[in-house]
């Protein structure tokens, strides 16, 4: 399913994109290894895990950003009353904690989960979230271009279907 396309996007300008993505981390201000959206802007927490994302996804592209000084430019982001900040001196806010911390995790932080670069979500939810999909293909049950977890509840797994709009609920036992 991404592998292919990881495989078209990686054989597309994919040294051209990787050199603007690290040209966008900083390396001369005191956002020393956060990243910018565009050139000539601040650098904002959840930047580092759009660009560390984007990066991770082509060809590893990662493996040229210095992991080092991003995950000290995400640690001074932490708020004292907890969560990430967008810049400093900004109040957190849920979105900027949620990235901060998707991109310690591609930036390597060993006590968080590996997340998969593409969808913000951890491996491990991917992998179930992919399974709900075989298992719901191979049941021939209909579902349009998304669906997610809406709930799981003991002996059974509750999944919201839909296509922009939410058609309805499926509610199927797992034995």
């Amino acid at each position: 399913m991404l592998p292919a396309i990881n495989e078209k996007i990686s054989s597309i300008c994919s040294e051209k994109t990787i050199k603007w993505l690290l040209k966008r981390q900083l390396s001369d201000t005191e956002d020393f290894g956060g990243f910018e959206g565009r050139m000539n802007k601040s650098s904002d927490t959840c930047y580092s895990f759009w660009i560390g994302g984007a990066l991770k996804c082509l060809q590893n592209g990662i493996e040229f950003v210095s992991k080092k000084h991003s995950r000290e430019f995400l640690l001074k982001r932490i708020h004292n009353i907890g969560g990430f900040e967008k810049c400093k001196g900004e109040y957190p806010d849920v979105m900027h904690s949620y990235f901060g911390l998707a991109a310690l995790s591609i930036f390597g932080d060993e006590k968080l989960q590996e997340i998969h670069p593409a969808l913000a979500l951890p491996d491990k939810s991917f992998l179930q979230l992919y399974n709900d999909f075989i298992y719901f293909k191979n049941c021939n049950i209909p579902f349009s271009s998304f669906f997610w977890i809406s709930s799981i509840t003991e002996g059974s797994k509750c999944m919201s279907i839909g296509s922009g709009i939410l058609k309805g609920l499926v509610e199927v036992s797992l034995k």
